[in-house]
Formats: structure tokens, sequence, C-alpha cells
């Protein structure tokens, strides 16, 4: 019996074989206990087929587990036998797919920033030294197109200064006087131009300081007794509205007939050499009256022959 059991374990085949042979055996022997038995017991009768019933069930319940078990352990081999086979697939199909990724991974490497210079002490400078530079070139075209395009008047009558002699000694042939031996005398510093008349009268053009450097730009005319004949303006360069009242009439009249030095008051003038200031111009005014005491002082130095040729 434990052979037939052993038998049964090991060989499923066998087994179900086993299985049907006891199933016809026991049936066998069911119809002949049927036969031998008489009609009249019914309920031994459904007792045994219940029992045969589920001898049957039973054994086709452990032919059905071990049937699974067998296909779920060939089920569970060949996932096996597959999963061993797909790894070594993967592995020899993918390692260039796996090295690319690992190269794409990998960072690009950057090219090497070339070693910076160390600083010099001309590298500190060089800024400095561009910008003298630059500036130094800028000055020479400026002297450049100075010397190109300026025009010397200092021996020329210009249209402002002709109109500043015209107002106060009419009109006329005027020259400018560039030789100053003529008159046995040096040109000084503070006088821009002697100007002759045709009729012999003189006047200088002086450029003064006001409120303003050389804001000042004056014609005083000279009679022959060394007076002042009258004083006009060339160009002026003081405060509108303040320093340019110096050049209205009122002002400039009273330095007219004027010989010796003139002063600059605030009230009215006591005194023959005292001339009132323009009202919030003192400095322009003080400008004027300086113009007037250098022609004063100069016209006295000149030696000027009269119409006899006689030097005064």
């Amino acid at each position: 019996m434990s052979k037939k059991m052993n038998n049964r374990a090991n060989n499923p085949i066998n087994n179900r074989e086993n299985d049907q042979a006891n199933k016809q055996e026991k049936q066998i022997v069911d119809q002949n206990e049927k036969q031998e038995r008489p009609i009249t017991n019914q309920p031994d009768k459904q007792e045994n087929q219940n029992i045969n019933q589920t001898d049957n069930r039973q054994i086709s319940n452990q032919t059905e587990k071990q049937e699974n078990k067998q296909s779920a352990d060939q089920t569970q081999n060949r996932g096996n036998k597959q999963s061993a086979k797909q790894p070594e697939k993967q592995e020899n199909e993918r390692p260039e797919k796996q090295t690319e990724k690992k190269a794409a991974k990998q960072p690009k490497a950057q090219p090497a920033k070339p070693a910076e210079k160390p600083q010099t002490a001309f590298d500190n400078f060089k800024p400095t030294i561009v910008l003298t530079c630059i500036t130094t070139i800028v000055a020479l075209l400026l002297v450049v197109t100075h010397q190109f395009t300026y025009v010397d008047t200092s021996n020329m009558i210009t249209d402002k200064l002709m109109s500043a002699l015209t107002e106060v000694m009419g009109e006329g042939d005027y020259s400018i006087v560039s030789d100053w031996n003529e008159y046995g005398a040096e040109k000084p510093e503070n006088v821009e131009k002697l100007i002759k008349k045709a009729d012999g009268s003189l006047a200088f053009e002086i450029v003064t300081d006001g409120y303003s450097k050389k804001g000042l730009d004056l014609v005083i005319a000279m009679n022959s007794d060394g007076s002042v004949k009258g004083v006009s303006v060339v160009s002026l360069g003081e405060t509108p509205g303040l320093g340019t009242k110096v050049q209205n009439e009122s002002f400039l009249s009273q330095f007219a007939g004027k010989k010796g030095e003139v002063e600059i008051v605030k009230n009215a003038p006591a005194k023959d050499s005292e001339v009132q200031g323009v009202t919030g111009a003192t400095y322009s005014s003080k400008g004027v009256a300086k113009a007037v005491n250098i022609a004063i002082d100069t016209y006295g130095k000149l030696k000027i022959q009269n119409t006899q040729g006689e030097v005064k």
C-alpha cells in the first residue's frame, strides 16, 4: 500500500490512472453489494452513494490540485528560464546604450581658460595715459583750427570799431598807427590801438576790466589840448541790465572835457575830476574811469606836432 502511495505521489499521470481504476473497482464492488442487499434497504444505498460521491470529489480535487501545482511549477520554471535569459540578453544588447547614456549624463569638458596676465604698473596708469592722449590730440586740433581761421585785427579797423569812432569823432578817414616812434613813445601794454584821423586827431582803443575780466572795450577820443573829447563803447561783457548801463549817454557824457585823473563817486560830483557812477554797476563804472585815465596819461606822453610844426 505504501509503495502504491509513493508511486502515486511521484507520478501524477499514473496516479490519475490508478484513481480511475480504483474508482472502477469500487463501482464494481458497490454494484455487487447492491445486488446482494435487499431492495428494502434504501437508506444504506443512499448513504453509500453519498460516500462514493464524496470520495469521488476528494479524488477529483486532489487531482486538480496536483495538475494546478504541476502547471504552476512548469510556468515558474519557464519564467525563471526566461528571466535568466533576459538579463543575459540585456547585458549583451545594452552596453552601448548604457555607455551612451553615461556619456550624455557626464558634463561636457569646458575649454581651459587662459591664465590671466599679472597686472603691471602700466596697466594701472593706462586709463590716465589714454585720457591724456585724447585731450592732447583734441587741444592740438583746436590750436590748428584756430591758426587757420584766426584773423589778426590788431592793424585793422573792424566794423564795431569804426562805428564807435564815428560816434565820438564823426565821419572821416581813419588809420591804425603801427609805429609809435612817430610820436616819440612806445606802445603801452594796456592800450590796444592808437587810431589817427585824417585831420590829425587821435583816439585810443582800450580794453579793461569791469565786473567781468576784460569786459569793457572802449574808444576814448582826445582833443589836441589833452582833454577827453568823448567816450564810446565797442563791446561790453558786463552783466546785462546792470553793468551794461555804463553805455548810456548820461553816464559817458560826464567824461567829456576831463583832463586830469577821473574818480567815480556815488553822489553828485563835488569836484571837476569826479564822475557819478551808475547805481548797481560800481565795478563797471570804475572800469570806464580807468580806461579814461589810461588814455589821458598816454596822450600826455606823446610828442604831437601842431599845425605850425611845434611839438607839444
